[in-house]
């Protein structure tokens, strides 16, 4: 019995189908990188912007406190003269006061009185503070930062006759001195948030 010996017939790629096929890969690795590049991207501007955006309600907060709790305490730094509870200027420190409920945990020697100063440095808003609200000139105080990417902060005044004013100067009404305004307006130009205003009543 004569037997035909088997054909067998190699299966593969020619080199077009080849070339197609990697091709196609390339093009859906690209599509595929540029559409995740993109996911990410708007990740990291969506976090950033959370980020900003809890900076700006932090530094609110912490405006709001200071705000509540301001009391019509003079301050002396040792010169012999008092400065005033509260007053603005034209420089780098926008608005200087005392304030009451300054925290103590450790219970130190010291009042819950707390001196702060409100001051522009180019393009930062920093929150000074001391411990001790009869401080001296060359004790050194605490810096927070409130906000940067400042463009400009003013402020407005309200006075016992409810008219605005853009310095604050104690007035006397019947015989008393009224050393706090009645409520204070903050006027904010920021790089990204643009103009905010906001206003706090002041409860002395």
């Amino acid at each position: 019995m004569n037997h035909s010996p088997r054909s067998y017939q190699a299966n593969g790629f020619t080199l077009l189908e080849l070339l197609l096929a990697i091709a196609i890969f390339a093009i859906v690795s690209v599509l595929t990188y540029s559409g995740l590049n993109s996911v990410i991207q708007t990740s990291q501007v969506t976090e950033e912007s959370a980020d900003d955006l809890k900076q700006l309600q932090l530094a609110m907060l912490f405006v709001q406190r200071d705000m509540m709790q301001m009391v019509a305490r003079p301050v002396n730094q040792g010169s012999g003269q008092l400065q005033a509870a509260l007053y603005n200027t034209e420089g780098n420190d926008v608005l200087t006061f005392s304030r009451d409920g300054h925290p103590n945990p450790a219970e130190s020697l010291r009042s819950s009185l707390q001196r702060v100063v409100y001051q522009l440095e180019e393009d930062k808003w920093l929150r000074l503070s001391w411990n001790h609200i009869d401080h001296t000139q060359n004790e050194e105080p605490q810096t927070q930062l409130l906000l940067d990417n400042m463009l400009a902060l003013n402020l407005r005044f309200l006075n016992s006759q409810k008219q605005w004013q853009e310095t604050w100067q104690p007035e006397t009404l019947a015989g008393r001195v009224i050393a706090l305004p009645r409520a204070i307006e903050i006027n904010i130009e920021h790089k990204k948030w643009g103009k905010i205003q906001r206003i706090f009543l002041i409860s002395s």
